[in-house]
Formats: C-alpha cells, sequence, structure tokens
C-alpha cells in the first residue's frame, strides 16, 4: 500500500469494520497471520491472530506482555519501508493486530 498515493490508507482505521479470511499468509511464534478485508473500503489488511493459553494463565500473560511490546513498537516506527500498524482488538482469549498488507511476499521468501 503506497500510503501517500492510495486514499484508503488514512490515519483513522476501525479494526472492527474488518472482515477476517480463511487465507493463511504465514505463521510465527505467537499466532498466525491472515487477509483481512475492510467492508467500506475493501482495503486488504493483514490480521495476526494471537492465542493465549486459557490453562496456563503466567503463559497468557507472558505472551500478553510481549504482544504490548510489539505493538508499541510498531505504533512508534512510521516509514514507508516497515509495514504500518493499523490497530488492534481483544476478543475473548484472543488478540488480533491489524497491519499493512504487502502482496509481495516475506522478506525470507524474497531473499531466497
Amino acid at each position: 500500500c503506497k500510503r501517500k498515493m492510495d486514499p484508503r490508507c488514512g490515519d483513522e482505521f476501525d479494526v472492527s469494520k474488518v472482515s477476517i479470511l480463511e487465507r493463511t499468509l504465514g505463521r510465527g511464534a505467537f499466532g498466525v497471520v491472515k487477509l483481512g478485508l475492510h467492508r467500506e473500503t475493501g482495503r486488504q489488511v493483514a490480521v495476526k491472530e494471537v492465542a493465549f493459553p486459557v490453562s496456563n494463565c503466567e503463559k497468557a500473560k507472558e505472551q500478553l506482555e510481549k504482544a504490548a511490546v510489539e505493538i508499541s513498537l510498531m505504533k512508534q516506527v512510521k516509514h514507508e519501508h516497515v509495514i504500518e500498524y493499523l490497530g488492534a482488538m481483544r476478543v475473548g482469549m484472543t488478540l488480533y493486530i491489524f497491519m499493512e498488507y504487502c502482496s509481495g511476499g516475506t522478506l525470507k521468501f524474497l531473499i531466497q
């Protein structure tokens, strides 16, 4: 998404209007990243799903703290070559982190 050229890239992004699709974009240490679609603008976004373990409160707390650090860092970084943080919301024991979607694939894929 070229932020300056794309009118769908605004400062205000309503995460409640994103439908999370079945397509998995990738997997990481803390969760899975799926494709999302903003229902009003049609903008595609990446949505990281972090499911906290219900049976292990200490592990859930640790994961939540790490996710909070990740979100804090993403909020601070504003650069055209860095994935843009759009927002986050928690539903039950799952945290959803909404980010800019880049269709070119992962950096790991591109350098192989």
